[in-house]
């Protein structure tokens, strides 16, 4: 939340509270285990003593669900300006709900700008946001300063916490100026290499710039970790300059910083650099032997080294700089495919990464999970009594122990783990149930845990990742390695836990035949491994929209065909493949796009999904991902066999505000394709339920076709005739041109040919449709249509020759059906039908397999003739108001004043006729004034 160098400066000017004063607050934040029942007056008595707060109060409740605040502290003018929030110690305080029970509170009282949560173990700050803290470790007494400095009552009252955030560079910022500074790096060692080193194809060049990225990347961190001497590429960089200025032999730059990095790897006890090893670092020939230029290693990696890789740029900062490293790497592979040298070509001046809230919602819902069903079963979640017996500590620790073992036999992975984002997420979360396992052990009297080597335990035994990417498994491996580096440790071997492999296609059996042993999941069959075998969690953000070869699709559509149909995406198999890999009872946890849930061609992987336990779906109205313009939702699968009586599904706006609801899974295996219509309430379902009984379809008395496709390249036509659109015209050159509709050629009840679209239609067209569905009596329909707009379905009828392209659709009726075209019409663009469509369907795509589902009922010919009256009287009054409209400019006034008259009568008769149809369907399909008030959003 605060730039720490700026947050420093600041603290200077404040004195450290007094001893007694820390010294009465750390007794009681250092006991094994503080509840907040028995111990929070007494902790917020201690605060407001040692921040001289003047004016506080306990316990103030909100009116919004009139839950209470532990705390809330006022200016001098009785204004709330900081809120507290309480929870015992073995809780964990970055819970989402949590920190949105405590921002209830805060949002609710506008001169309240602080929030204060706490553990007594921690305290979290924060200010105008939920996504942002600044974490204390209350045992530590070294914090105690900066936390009066930040808390005290004078700096609550001047505001002191906001001014700060604002002079100090937001995480973003030093994002952004870190990455320029990197992407400027790399762009400039890239071309160095391939212009000094022939001998080495391109690809390999950019796989070795990769690498001495890595390379470059821990000596910045290390050095102001303390894991390597402080200034160490300074050091390098001046015992360069020393030896060039002829005091020792000239030897190039890269010469000293690959010495450097050999100690590293072996460790030199004179220089005070520990053996990390860890496979970075190891010898590697042909980066050795690679000729670099002074210049490229020398000026940026200074600039580089000059901010600090302990504080402002600590390792969620670069794990954000990774990750969009990655999403560049793609361009940079095809400029210097174009250019043969590499130019940036990101359209933005931004950094794009997988959002913290994102990974901690998808982290909390699956790992989370999991471990706290274990400790509910194990009677872990309630807090020892101060009065338990021998006996019940006894069975306490045995717990403790039973419930460490599990998580150190937890597996995860991330089957397209990109940089590690999820990774990295899912190892603190581990770290901390290690550190929940130290307090509730020292509460039942048994000795600390030994947690120096924990973190490294994690990363070797609970967490796997898979990427087609070879720079992403060496980032997702560095990014690991910098969350746990020691000093005087080596780095983990994660040969064998991040892996380079294709996931959708490898053999998973072989990846991992320690955890997916006798799985008989292989490549070929795509077989489910047996319950014991597997993965407990898989996590991860996988990729969509990727370009597939013909021999990819062809193994895809082989490996999943009970999934496939129509159209590719690789996100939609890496949900089948993550379920697959999963042990019985696991749980997945993916943020994807959400076209999953009403596509047409993800209806057989909705039933799979379906097939399995949903347990929740969060749906974000707004765009996650800076640079994907594509509408996302994460969702939680339990692999297993029963239908979850309800589903969790919150929707969150883009100010976090969410929205919670309980659906049944069985109500989205009775819709049509299986749709995931979340969005609509208990009261929609009943009255899309009620519409839809005792009915037929569309489909039973119309067929439809979508409109002509005039060129295709897979039909053998070339390039010039596709770009030249040679069987089109603005006027009928011969007898084979017809006049095109487009779709803004029509509108409800309404169709104006433009006078200058003409096709030549016949054999030669790539898809010209049956002759039929341009000459008979039809309606036709709009193909695209925003599913945001308040009316989605926009149909006309006619009797006219016209030819039209897939932006309308067509249909017309079937053999001996008794059911009139226009009724259907009105029912069409009646507002029950457009409710129904918009309930239903979400796509941008009006599809003709979409309308055909559309109940309509079967009555007589008597019965229908109100509704095709209203309709000839629509069209036929439209009709009148256009030659009106079209003659207006070569009235006179008082002509245009008498037209004018008569054309607001037509367009009155055409509302009243709309409205009087809409009130025969209401009454057509049985609906109550209180339902039609609901279709009509009252």
């Amino acid at each position: 939340m605060f730039q720490i160098s700026i947050l420093k400066n600041f603290v200077k000017s404040y004195s450290s509270p007094p001893n007694e004063k820390i010294d009465t607050i750390h007794k009681l934040v250092t006991k094994p285990y503080i509840a907040e029942d028995a111990n929070g007056a007494e902790y917020i008595t201690l605060l407001s003593q040692l921040l001289n707060w003047s004016n506080i109060s306990r316990e103030v409740k909100n009116t919004t669900d009139m839950k209470k605040a532990d705390g809330v502290v006022y200016d001098k003018h009785d204004n709330p300006i900081a809120i507290i929030e309480l929870k015992s110690s073995d809780k964990n305080i970055s819970n989402t709900d949590t920190i949105a029970q405590a921002f209830r509170y805060k949002n609710e009282k506008p001169t309240c700008k602080v929030v204060i949560i706490s553990n007594f173990k921690q305290l979290d700050i924060y200010s105008d946001s939920s996504d942002k803290c600044f974490r204390f470790d209350m045992t530590d007494r070294q914090n105690y300063k900066t936390l009066y400095a930040l808390l005290c009552q004078s700096s609550l009252d001047t505001g002191h916490i906001s001014r700060l955030k604002a002079i100090s560079k937001s995480q973003e910022q030093i994002t952004k100026e870190v990455y320029r500074l990197y992407s400027s790096f790399r762009l400039q060692l890239i071309n160095n290499l391939i212009a000094n080193n022939p001998n080495q194809t391109k690809e390999q060049l950019l796989a070795h710039s990769v690498k001495l990225l890595d390379r470059y990347m821990f000596v910045l961190f290390a050095e102001d970790r303390g894991l390597i001497p402080a200034n160490s590429i300074d050091k390098i960089i001046a015992q360069y300059e020393t030896a060039k200025d002829g005091w020792d032999e000239a030897r190039p730059l890269y010469y000293y910083y690959k010495k450097y990095f050999e100690f590293i790897d072996i460790g030199n006890p004179s220089l005070d650099i520990p053996r990390y090893n860890g496979n970075l670092f190891k010898p590697d020939v042909e980066l050795d032997n690679l000729n670099i230029d002074d210049s490229i290693i020398k000026e940026d990696l200074s600039k580089l080294s000059a901010y600090d890789f302990s504080d402002d740029v600590d390792v969620e900062v670069l794990g954000h700089i990774f990750e969009q490293s990655l999403n560049d790497l793609e361009q940079i592979k095809e400029s210097l495919i174009a250019t043969h040298t590499v130019v940036d070509t990101r359209k933005k001046d931004g950094v794009y990464y997988t959002p913290k809230f994102i990974t901690r919602y998808i982290i909390e819902h699956t790992i989370g999970t999991l471990c706290y069903e274990r400790k509910l079963s194990l009677d872990l979640l309630q807090p020892m009594s101060d009065t338990a017996t021998k006996k019940q500590k006894q069975t306490k620790l045995a717990n403790l122990k039973l419930y460490k073992s599990y998580i150190e036999n937890l597996k995860i992975v991330d089957p397209a783990c990109g940089s590690g984002a999820f990774l990295n997420m899912a190892y603190r979360y581990l770290l901390e149930e290690h550190q929940y396992i130290q307090t509730l052990q020292a509460k039942a009297g048994a000795g600390l845990l030994d947690m120096h080597h924990i973190d490294k335990s994690i990363i070797e035994n609970n967490l796997y990742g898979v990427d087609i990417n070879t720079a992403s498994v060496g980032i997702a491996k560095l990014s690991l390695w910098l969350q746990t580096a020691k000093r005087d440790r080596p780095l983990s071997d994660l040969m064998h836990n991040i892996i380079c492999a294709n996931s959708l296609t490898a053999n998973w059996s072989e990846l991992f035949p320690q955890i997916m042993a006798d799985g008989g999941f292989t490549k070929e069959t795509s077989a489910k491994p047996t319950a014991s075998a597997g993965f407990d969690v898989v996590i991860g953000n996988p990729p969509y929209g990727a370009a597939f070869s013909t021999e990819d699709k062809n193994n895809l559509k082989e490996i999943y065909k009970t999934i496939h149909k129509g159209k590719f995406d690789s996100y939609y198999y890496f949900i089948k493949r993550g379920v697959d890999i999963l042990k019985q009872d696991g749980l997945l946890g993916y943020i994807v796009p959400d076209t999953w849930t009403s596509l047409q061609q993800t209806e057989k992987l909705r039933k799979f999904i379906l097939d399995n336990n949903i347990l929740a779906l969060e749906k974000y109205n707004f765009k996650v991902f800076e640079d994907a313009n594509v509408d996302t939702i994460s969702i939680i699968i339990e692999k297993a066999n029963k239908l979850n009586e309800k589903i969790n599904i919150t929707i969150v706006n883009k100010d976090f505000e969410k929205q919670a609801k309980q659906v049944s899974q069985n109500r989205f295996l009775k819709n049509d394709s299986y749709i995931f219509n979340y969005q609509i309430s208990e009261n929609d379902v009943n009255i899309l339920s009620k519409i839809k009984k005792d009915k037929l379809q569309i489909k039973d008395f119309c067929e439809w076709s979508q409109g002509l496709i005039p060129y295709d390249k897979y039909t053998g036509m070339s390039k010039d005739m596709i770009k030249n659109r040679v069987y089109h015209s603005d006027y009928k050159k011969d007898k084979t041109y017809k006049e095109e509709l487009a779709g803004k050629d029509i509108s409800k009840y309404d169709l104006q040919w433009n006078g200058n679209n003409w096709i030549s239609y016949g054999d030669w067209l790539a898809s010209p449709r049956k002759q039929k569905f341009f000459t008979s009596p039809r309606i036709l329909v709009q193909r695209i249509r925003n599913p945001r707009l308040k009316i989605r379905i926009v149909a006309t009828y006619t009797e006219e020759e016209y030819y039209n392209n897939p932006a309308l659709s067509n249909f017309i009726s079937l053999e001996n059906s008794n059911i009139d075209l226009k009724f259907i019409l009105a029912i069409l663009n009646s507002k029950m039908i457009n409710w129904i469509y918009t309930k239903s369907f979400t796509d941008v795509n009006i599809k003709p397999t979409d309308l055909e589902k559309l109940p309509i009922p079967d009555i007589s010919k008597e019965k229908q003739k109100p509704f095709i009256d209203l309709v000839d009287t629509i069209i036929d009054t439209k009709e009148k108001t256009r030659k009106y409209n079209k003659h207006f400019d070569s009235l006179n006034a008082v002509q245009r004043i008498e037209i004018q008259e008569e054309i607001e009568k037509l367009e009155g008769l055409v509302l009243s006729s709309i409205d009087e149809i809409d009130s025969l369907v209401y009454g057509l399909y049985g609906l109550s004034s209180d339902e039609v008030k609901i279709v009509e959003g009252k």
